[in-house]
C-alpha cells in the first residue's frame, strides 16, 4: 500500500562524477518504462518522492505494480500504445415528440383524492362510539379504543377518530386506568424492596466488621 518510501524500489549504481556506488530511487510502469531519482544521503520520505515523481508525470497508485508513467496516464496501454479509434458518427438531430395536453400531465395529478365517509358511514360510527364510549369518565369502556372499534366495524381508524373527537373524548380506555393503577402498585413494591436491600446490605456490612474485628481480637492472643 501507498505510505512508505519502501513504495518505490532502491537501488545503488556507479556514478563516473563521484566514482562510487549511488543510491536512488525507482518507479517502474507495467508497460517497462522506469524512473529514478538521486537519493544522496539515503534520507527522501515518501511524501518527497512522491512529489519528485509525480512532478515528472508519474501516477502513484495504492499498489506499487499499479503505478504508470505519463504516456501510460496519457491514455496509452501498458503493454502497447492503443489502437486510433475511429471518429463518431454526427449525431443524429433529435426530432421533437408532439403529446397531448392530457399525455403531458403528471400521474400524480391524476391520483384519486381519499375516500370520504358516507352518511350512512358516519352513522355506523356514531352508533358504535354511543355503545362503547363512557361520556362521564371521557374514555372507552373495557380495552376499546379507536384502532379496534375501526377493525370492527371495517372502516379506517382516521374516520372513528374524527367522529370520536368531535363528540366525545381522548382515545383512552377503561383499561388503561387499571394497567396505570397497576403500573404504580409495581413501582411503589418495587421501592419498598430496594430500600430493603440497602437496609440488609448495611446490615450485613455492619456484621462483616464486627467479625472482623473479633477475628483481629482473638488472633492478637493468639487464638485462631
Amino acid at each position: 500500500m501507498v505510505g512508505g518510501v519502501q513504495h518505490f524500489q532502491r537501488i545503488n549504481e556507479y556514478c563516473d562524477r563521484r566514482k562510487g556506488a549511488f543510491p536512488f530511487l525507482v518507479i517502474r510502469c507495467a508497460c517497462s518504462r522506469s524512473l529514478k531519482i538521486a537519493d544522496s544521503d539515503r534520507s527522501m520520505g515518501f511524501s518527497r518522492a512522491c512529489r519528485a515523481f509525480v512532478g515528472a508525470g508519474w501516477r502513484v497508485a495504492a499498489q506499487r505494480a499499479d503505478d504508470q508513467c505519463p504516456q501510460c496516464v496519457a491514455g496509452f496501454s501498458k503493454s502497447s500504445p492503443r489502437p486510433a479509434s475511429s471518429p463518431a458518427a454526427p449525431a443524429k438531430p433529435k426530432v421533437p415528440i408532439m403529446v397531448s395536453p392530457a399525455q403531458a400531465a403528471p400521474a400524480a395529478g391524476r391520483a384519486d383524492p381519499p375516500r370520504q365517509p358516507t352518511p350512512k358511514d358516519r352513522l355506523k360510527i356514531q352508533t358504535a362510539l354511543a355503545e362503547c364510549y363512557d361520556d362521564e369518565a371521557s374514555r372507552y369502556r373495557g380495552s376499546d379504543c379507536d384502532q379496534a372499534l375501526a377493525e370492527r366495524l371495517d372502516v379506517p381508524r382516521a374516520w372513528v377518530a374524527e367522529e370520536r373527537e368531535r363528540a366525545y373524548g381522548p382515545d383512552r380506555c377503561e383499561a388503561d386506568g387499571h394497567d396505570l393503577d397497576a403500573l404504580k402498585s409495581i413501582v411503589a413494591m418495587a421501592g419498598e424492596v430496594s430500600a430493603k436491600h440497602l437496609e440488609l446490605a448495611a446490615t450485613a456490612e455492619n456484621l462483616g466488621r464486627n467479625a472482623k474485628r473479633l477475628a483481629d481480637k482473638l488472633a492478637a492472643r493468639g487464638v485462631k
